[in-house]
């Protein structure tokens, strides 16, 4: 999988994989309980509290922006995410 361009583009990319992953485990992001996002710059924390504000909505789970220098292949976010499943026992 090629990394987008830009951190709005990697952010939107990267909450994008986390819900299909969610999705899949019968979850939402509605659902989230807490987020850790890591940036490779503190210089793009503005743009991904914009950004993260707008995927996320009225949505409000714990959240910790770490800033951590390089990332592996050039990326600039990687996320950290648990969330609320549904109890599969029977």
């Amino acid at each position: 999988m090629e990394i987008p361009e830009g951190i709005e583009a990697q952010l939107i990319q990267a909450m994008k994989n986390v819900e299909h992953i969610l999705l899949a485990a019968g979850s939402s992001l509605a659902k989230l309980v807490s987020v850790q996002l890591f940036i490779a710059d503190v210089s793009l924390w503005p743009e991904v509290n914009r950004v993260y504000a707008q995927i996320m909505r009225s949505s409000k789970p714990a959240r910790t922006i770490v800033p951590v220098g390089a990332l592996h292949y050039g990326a600039l976010i990687e996320i950290n995410a648990i969330a609320e499943v549904a109890d599969h026992l029977d």
